[in-house]
C-alpha cells in the first residue's frame, strides 16, 4: 500500500493483480478514472489524467490543479525529448 505521512510519500510494492481496463495482471495503481486499477502501460495512454489523479490522491490537491501540474510535466517532458 502506498502512503503520504507528513511531506514524504511511501511507494510499496503490490500483488500483481487483474487491470481494470485492459484485463492484464501486472501492479496496479489506483490512477484510472474515478479511482479504477490500472496498471502501468494503461496509465501511460493518458499522461496527464493519471499525473492530475496522482497528484490528487498523494498531495491532496484539487483536480483542476493536479492537471495543471501535470499537462506541465507532460509539456517539459516531451519538450526535453529530443535534446
Amino acid at each position: 500500500m502506498t502512503v503520504r505521512i507528513g511531506n514524504v510519500v511511501i511507494v510499496a510494492v503490490e500483488e500483481p493483480q487483474q487491470c481494470d481496463a485492459c484485463g492484464e495482471t501486472d501492479e496496479l495503481r489506483p490512477y484510472g478514472v474515478n479511482g479504477r486499477c490500472i496498471c502501468w502501460k494503461c496509465a501511460e495512454k493518458s499522461e496527464v489524467r493519471c499525473g492530475a489523479r496522482m497528484m490528487m490522491i498523494l498531495y491532496d490537491t484539487p483536480r483542476r490543479e493536479g492537471i495543471q501540474v501535470a499537462s506541465d510535466w507532460r509539456k517539459r517532458r516531451i519538450g526535453n525529448a529530443g535534446i
